[in-house]
């Protein structure tokens, strides 16, 4: 008698246990950690490229991660004290600070002018030019780079080195035809650092000096050919074209800070004025 009451209380412990680890809604589960369950619905969408065998590993892969982040999830929650797991403050923190960017990219796109004029971009430009100093070596070129075995070559050297105006025509067709890479416009300041991948591979540009006129670098299977026109150096004011982009960004970003310093104080004096808040001694 005493062994069968032993076996219904074991029997009935079993019952206990599966009921505690069933998920208490019809949704299939497929994989459970303590009381989190996975269903199929969560992974219906992991499909691949259509393939059944490539689905079902990307199926089985999520599920393994989910079960790996269940695991360290509650291995956390074990160890960590109440005070550690409890991020409110964190959270509400975080939302205040989103809604508050929200809205002041609202404010920014509906008020913020953006047109920077000549005159005041070269106004800042001039008030502000120690922040505008090069720190690396800039030029303006007409570069060509080819293989060796191109063709007139002779004339090439004619046309890039030549102040004549009828040669550019005669160097774009040239350019368009035989050449690796090439640079003619001669307005554009290039930083010396970017001239290093239009040299022959053989070359560095810690081995090298650019100098005004002609500059040749050949090795076994390629040559650059390179007509420096105009130079400046590090420590030398960057020339306003080169710095443009950045000046009017600052330009800009000056505006957008004083607009929500404007706006701050509108609300708050609004806010007094309608006697929206207190505050207590």
């Amino acid at each position: 008698m005493l062994r069968l009451i032993s076996l219904y209380v074991v029997f009935s412990l079993g019952l206990i246990s599966c009921q505690l680890f069933e998920p208490n809604d019809d949704r299939n589960a497929v994989a459970r950690v303590g009381d989190k369950y996975l269903y199929s619905e969560d992974i219906q969408e992991i499909g691949g490229n259509g393939d059944s065998a490539e689905a079902a590993f990307l199926a089985q892969n999520y599920i393994d991660n989910w079960v790996k982040e269940q695991l360290v999830l509650q291995k956390a929650l074990q160890n960590l004290s109440e005070q550690q797991v409890d991020f409110q403050e964190q959270l509400d923190n975080y939302r205040k600070s989103l809604l508050i960017y929200a809205y002041e990219n609202l404010l920014v796109k509906q008020k913020l002018d953006t047109a920077v004029s000549a005159s005041e971009l070269r106004k800042f430009y001039l008030e502000n030019d120690q922040n505008f100093k090069l720190k690396e070596q800039i030029v303006k070129v007409k570069l060509v780079k080819l293989l060796n075995s191109a063709p007139m070559q002779d004339s090439l050297n004619t046309w890039i080195f030549s102040e004549e105006e009828n040669y550019s025509e005669k160097l774009n067709d040239y350019c368009t035809q035989f050449t690796i890479n090439c640079n003619l416009d001669t307005s554009q300041w290039i930083p010396l650092s970017a001239i290093r991948n239009l040299l022959p591979n053989s070359f560095q540009l810690e081995q090298i000096e650019i100098t005004m006129g002609k500059n040749v670098f050949s090795d076994t299977l390629q040559t650059t050919v390179i007509n420096v026109l105009n130079q400046r150096f590090p420590g030398e004011m960057a020339p306003l074209s080169y710095v443009r982009d950045q000046v009017e960004s600052i330009i800009r970003n000056k505006r957008k800070l004083r607009l929500l310093s404007k706006a701050r104080e509108e609300i708050f004096e609004e806010a007094t004025l309608k006697k929206q808040y207190e505050i207590y001694n």
